[in-house]
């Protein structure tokens, strides 16, 4: 297959983000500084173990998150290529 690329040869668009720079998120953490973290943290998980509903969505979602989208088979579809597959293994 031939290298593929998504722009044409020349376009100065699409290069993304230049090599080396930060991005927005560790931009704010290096503002912040490491010594204002830890108990910006600290009040944030106590908030959420006194019952601050906001502040364990917060905690949660951060260890926790969400699952991407499942994928789910059709149960028939799944019966039907079984039988295909043990078909086809009688066959050998």
């Amino acid at each position: 297959m031939k290298n593929q690329h998504t722009f044409k040869p020349g376009n100065t668009f699409g290069k993304g983000r230049p090599s080396g720079s930060r991005n927005k998120t560790m931009f704010f953490l290096d503002a912040l500084g490491e010594e204002n973290l830890k108990p910006i943290v600290d009040q944030l998980v106590e908030q959420a173990l006194s019952g601050d509903v906001k502040a364990s969505k917060i905690v949660l979602d951060y260890v926790y998150p969400t699952p991407k989208a499942l994928t789910y088979v059709n149960i028939d579809e799944l019966h039907a290529i079984q039988s295909q597959r043990a078909m086809l293994e009688s066959c050998v």
